[in-house]
């Protein structure tokens, strides 16, 4: 097992395939584990590396805030640890405000970014994204993890023929820590970095759902704020895309990073 020493917790990650460096973020309650068929096929043409962040899968907590701001501080530092430069930044979900948080502060250190099922900001300006929060957020602590992973499973994969999808979520919420989760929860409100998009000057890929949650949709608005940007939706799709249309998500990615191949500078 590989880890990265932080002041206050270790980050674990695992590392496969030689050439340009691509790094997977993952979402909400998930670990490294999510990323496993990504990395098979990534591998064979990249450097492929998939971190579990602060709190999730096999990274400890430590003492500091389950913040966007933080777990991108983190990532930071784990760049540094591995002597990382010109990535290609790949964050789902959470992992995808990580990865913007990320991205406007080091943009110097990627190659590309790609967004999935994500947005710039957590801000609850809605009252159906407000009713979806609150509901979450209820259920959880009334509830508990495994009651609400049962029911993200069945809304997020409704077919018969996506049950074993269900069984990976429900099992990747097992051993998930409800304090741990609910505050990285509590903590999304409020933050934002809509007016700072422009300080991203790598190509950025925004892939949306065409049946994702409505905090996460419509994220086209945003593409006129990078200087390079393309946007696309995948048709079919609810929110964890990179597992229910994975091949053409995979395809997708695959020549964004063809296209923007990561050149160092002498």
């Amino acid at each position: 097992m590989s880890y990265v020493n932080l002041l206050d917790s270790r980050l674990y990650y695992e590392q496969s395939g030689a050439g340009e460096p691509v790094v997977f973020l993952h979402g909400l309650g998930a670990s490294t584990s999510m990323w496993k068929e990504h990395a098979e096929a990534l591998s064979l043409s990249y450097s492929v590396i998939l971190v579990d962040i602060r709190a999730h899968g096999r990274s400890t907590a430590g003492n500091m805030p389950l913040s966007i701001e933080q777990f991108s501080i983190d990532i930071f530092e784990f760049f540094k640890a591995l002597n990382l430069s010109s990535v290609h930044l790949v964050g789902f979900s959470l992992g995808g405000m990580i990865a913007y948080e990320f991205a406007v502060k080091h943009s110097n250190l990627l190659c590309t970014l790609t967004i999935s099922n994500s947005t710039p900001h957590f801000l609850l300006t809605n009252l159906k994204d407000k009713i979806e929060f609150n509901i979450r957020l209820l259920l959880l602590k009334v509830f508990g993890i495994n009651l609400v992973a049962f029911l993200m499973a069945r809304n997020l994969f409704p077919k018969s023929s996506q049950n074993e999808f269900r069984k990976r979520l429900i099992e990747q919420s097992r051993g998930v820590s409800l304090k741990y989760y609910t505050k990285t929860i509590e903590n999304l409100v409020g933050w934002s970095v809509v007016d700072k998009l422009s300080f991203i000057n790598v190509p950025i890929l925004l892939i949306e759902s065409e049946f994702d949650y409505s905090i996460f949709s419509h994220q086209e608005r945003y593409v006129e704020k990078f200087k390079n940007a393309k946007y696309l939706q995948l048709s079919g799709s609810r929110h964890i895309s990179p597992w229910d249309n994975k091949d053409d998500f995979l395809d997708v990615i695959n020549q964004y990073f063809k296209k923007n191949r990561c050149i160092e500078s002498e």
